[in-house]
């Protein structure tokens, strides 16, 4: 591991709550053009579904059943479209929630739970060459502000997701345990660096870090990876 980051000078809540809101509006502005396109595929597919019962009503001469392999298709497509709903909606749903809870008060928080929705709000920048780990520990509740914390996670794994993916068969964790009085959150990937948006996610994570009581440092470099450590205090 790298020297540590140091956590910018000022105040520090002013820091966390400037950094999580520009990262959540970068974020949103990418998930925007994310959920563009399958929204339309899927409101294109629930038409012709629509357009498809149509005729067949028009068709219909008499209580004839609806033939059964049309059934099946029909249903298919119709549970495709519900789960590609849900899944937009989820995504949409833990930005909203990341989001508006920038700047609310420390408190007992099951970090768990916020890195698998980190992992979710990142997912889409983790390209198909990349093997993506997550092995989430046993860990206690730790104390942090919840968006800020989701947000912050959610960052280094698109730094980690852009470093991967520079090299094909490349592998990004994502990995939480527990070391003494601190909760640990480990990113790292074995790609090929990402200088510039380590920058930047460093002094957002940092200021997230020194708000919470905790600690963060990390690195990212040309042609070996990157590899993050957030440290965040337990609750109790």
């Amino acid at each position: 591991m790298a020297d540590p980051v140091r956590p910018p000078s000022g105040d520090r809540d002013d820091d966390a709550r400037t950094h999580a809101r520009a990262v959540g509006a970068a974020i949103a502005a990418d998930v925007t053009r994310e959920m563009a396109e399958p929204l339309r595929d899927l409101r294109d597919r629930l038409a012709l579904v629509v357009d498809t019962i149509d005729k067949h009503v028009a068709m219909s001469t008499g209580p004839t059943p609806y033939p059964w392999k049309a059934l099946q298709l029909l249903r298919q497509d119709l549970a495709d479209a519900y789960l590609q709903t849900a899944q937009m909606a989820r995504l949409a749903g833990d930005l909203v929630m990341a989001i508006g809870a920038v700047g609310a008060p420390l408190t007992e928080i099951e970090v768990n739970r916020d890195v698998e929705s980190a992992v979710h709000l990142a997912s889409y920048r983790v390209g198909p060459r990349t093997e993506l780990f997550v092995d989430l520990g046993q860990i206690p509740h730790a104390r942090a502000a919840s968006g800020e914390l989701m947000l912050a996670v959610a960052q280094l794994i698109l730094v980690c997701a852009e470093s991967a993916a520079r090299v094909d068969g490349s592998a990004l964790s994502i990995r939480t345990r527990q070391e003494d009085d601190r909760v640990v959150i480990h990113v790292a990937d074995n790609g090929g660096g990402a200088t510039e948006s380590a920058a930047a996610a460093c002094a957002h994570v940092a200021a997230v870090a020194a708000r919470a009581g905790g600690s963060f440092d990390g690195t990212s470099q040309d042609g070996k990876g990157s590899a993050f450590e957030l440290r965040l205090p337990v609750a109790g």
